[in-house]
């Protein structure tokens, strides 16, 4: 992946983040993002289950604050962001671990894999259409047995994170 391309991938990563679309990631964009996984796998937010995707979601926050909030305002900015994705420390402390975390919580049956269903619902908490759910599981789908394993989806958030 080009680094032109790379950026704006990140972007839009940036922008799925952003609950509230002020162009800064605080602690309640993720506990917003907690609050879009509950609704979509019909998790009731107050149960063991709900409350695990919360914490989750902080500590996914926590990570992400610490490597990329420069200038410590509590929040990172779209500039600190994109920064951060080219520190490969950031990639393999925060990012690929937070991709990772995303994952187990969008396997609902806990089978170690993700069907196109549970995919399709992640990305819908995270605002891609479904066509667009559809085209990126064909490409994390590497071996097109219509799962996306956990082995698939680490090499897949580690080259997008490296690209």
């Amino acid at each position: 992946m080009a680094r032109g391309t790379f950026r704006l991938g990140y972007e839009k990563l940036f922008n799925q983040l952003d609950s509230n679309n002020d162009n800064v990631l605080v602690e309640a964009d993720f506990t917003a993002l907690a609050q879009r996984i509950c609704t979509e796998f019909a998790v009731a937010a107050q149960s063991a289950r709900g409350e695990e995707v919360r914490q989750r979601l902080e500590r996914i926050w926590q990570a992400i604050q610490q490597h990329a909030d420069a200038d410590g305002n509590q929040g990172v900015s779209r500039r600190e962001w994109v920064t951060a994705a080219r520190d490969p420390e950031f990639v393999l402390s925060s990012a690929a671990p937070a991709a990772m975390t995303i994952f187990d919580l969008a396997d609902h049956d806990g089978d170690g894999r993700l069907d196109r269903q549970e995919f399709t619902l992640l990305q819908r908490c995270l605002g891609s259409s479904d066509a667009e759910s559809v085209e990126a599981f064909g490409t994390l789908d590497a071996d097109g047995d219509g799962y996306i394993t956990k082995s698939e989806y680490a090499d897949a958030a580690v080259d997008y994170f490296q690209a």
